[in-house]
């Protein structure tokens, strides 16, 4: 969509079907895209939610772009019912989804859209900002469900970035440089996180991310498979595990934890 284009201004009343001279303009911009400037790795659609893809002509731009650009990646929103049916990955907004969004396909790969305020552009009079831990949380989620994190920034009109989302983006940078690994590359690990936080996985390698710290011991159940070592991700500090049934006892850790935000407990599988 388009608010501010004559042709589209008219297809917003209720009912009102979108011109085919703005279809035509639509098609003709993506063609442009795809045509004058190399190769594209995405191509991130939005504004879909007031009109259906036989009305957007979505299945001719999507063979265009395939076409033009063999290897991009399309997102799921080229019409009312195209979540989850057209399109690479979903694009669930403002929440993380505890399955997998709005999709028959569990496989779809999907990233979480979400603000680090309420609004997606800059609002001066909104102060409603997420804490570095909210967002670090919501960070994990996403990877432990093999998702990716899509975190907005809306810069002010002169084109500065908000003095509150430097300050978030830089302590979550500096929590990545610790914690990196157990974020790059990793996806959902074989048993979750129980009472004390979530887990992500790479290779033979489970990453316990700890935001609740129970002191010196943690418990967790229903973990099938054997652990041959634990250690503190940050300091390579060893860590005592053992296995009873399907208990895992994480045990010689820190009375108090070392992060404050998120504590990772590296596992390593037999």
């Amino acid at each position: 969509m388009d608010w501010s284009h004559p042709d589209y201004q008219n297809s917003m009343k209720k009912g009102t079907l979108v011109s085919n001279k703005f279809i035509k303009y639509f098609h003709t911009q993506v063609k442009e895209l795809c045509t004058n400037y190399g190769k594209i790795d995405v191509l991130w659609f939005d504004g879909e939610w007031d009109h259906s893809v036989k009305q957007w002509q979505s299945d001719k731009v999507v063979k265009m772009i395939h076409k033009l650009q063999p290897q991009v990646l399309i997102n799921d929103r080229l019409g009312t019912e195209s979540r989850g049916h057209l399109g690479h990955f979903g694009t669930p907004e403002q929440y993380v989804p505890t399955a997998f969004p709005e999709s028959s396909d569990p496989s779809l790969p999907w990233e979480s859209c979400m603000t680090m305020n309420d609004n997606w552009g800059y609002s001066n009079g909104d102060k409603n900002w997420k804490s570095t831990r909210q967002l670090i949380m919501n960070l994990v989620r996403c990877v432990s469900g093999s998702g990716n994190f899509l975190l907005n920034v809306g810069p002010k009109p002169d084109g500065t970035i908000p003095a509150p989302s430097v300050k978030r983006l830089k302590e979550i940078g500096e929590w990545m440089k610790i914690n990196k690994n157990s974020i790059y590359g990793c996806g959902k690990a074989p048993f979750g996180g129980g009472m004390v936080g979530l887990t992500t996985a790479k290779n033979s390698i489970v990453y316990l991310h700890v935001f609740r710290w129970s002191g010196k011991e943690i418990c967790l159940a229903g973990v099938k498979d054997k652990i041959r070592s634990g250690c503190l991700l940050a300091s390579d500090k060893k860590v005592s595990v053992s296995q009873k049934n399907d208990r895992l006892f994480i045990r010689k850790l820190p009375k108090k934890a070392p992060d404050d935000i998120d504590t990772v407990i590296v596992l390593k599988l037999r």
